[in-house]
């Protein structure tokens, strides 16, 4: 395994209180041509969180990161 894959890279969203005893959380994992945060976070993260309370784990895809450090 590469390097660079072994170190995983995330944004964990939380709710500044939660709504009940338990604390919900969805991980998110890339799809196919999800290089950055911006759209898990702005159309499924931020609206779980809104509507349901809930945390969300987002995972950046480590093969991707591979990819940019290639083309810096």
């Amino acid at each position: 395994m590469p390097a660079e894959t072994v170190t995983a890279r995330f944004q964990f969203i939380v709710p500044k209180e939660w709504k009940s005893k338990y604390r919900p959380v969805c991980i998110h994992l890339a799809g196919t041509g999800d290089h950055y945060y911006w759209r898990r976070r702005t159309l499924m993260a931020r609206p779980m969180l809104k509507e349901a309370g809930m945390a969300s784990l987002l995972l950046e895809n480590p093969y991707y990161i591979l990819f940019k450090i290639n083309l810096v």
